[in-house]
């Protein structure tokens, strides 16, 4: 959705403050809304209905959370969200390294050959190849040449 649509949501659901809330957001961010949001996108806000039922935009959520924390919420409260805030973060993060460790990863497929396990990590080990000097490759040459006549 595009963000003066955004606006046009986040303004409609605004008016349903109570005036002492409303108050509490800064002048600049309202005109700021009232100034760039889609006159022309109809929206409507049902206080019978609970937010999380409506059509809303993900856009829209983050305006309000951010206007929320910054301007309505007191101290106590703000420090709840964000303490609620930073475990999501800790825990969406240990999700994405269990889900993608390398080490679980590669340990996980094992190959089957002649009823012998082998370890995938095994058969990806970088090894050293040992190169011969320019030399060294054309004595060889010489004495497979001479070998064959």
């Amino acid at each position: 959705m595009e963000d003066r649509k955004i606006l046009t949501q986040v303004y409609e659901i605004l008016k349903f403050l109570s005036e002492d809330e409303f108050n509490k957001i800064p002048i600049e961010i309202i005109k700021m809304i009232e100034e760039n949001k889609d006159n022309n996108y109809i929206w409507k806000y049902n206080d019978k209905i609970p937010l999380k039922n409506q059509n809303i935009d993900r856009g829209t959520v983050a305006v309000l959370s951010y206007i929320n924390i910054n301007y309505l919420l007191d101290t106590e409260q703000r420090k709840n969200i964000e303490d609620i805030i930073l475990y999501n973060e800790k825990k969406a993060e240990s999700l994405k390294r269990e889900k993608y460790d390398p080490n679980k990863m590669f340990n996980k497929y094992k190959l089957n050959n002649s009823n012998a396990e082998i370890n995938i990590n095994a058969d990806l080990a970088i090894t050293k190849t040992k190169k011969d000097n320019i030399i060294i490759k054309i004595v060889n040459k010489i004495k497979r040449f001479l070998q064959k006549t």
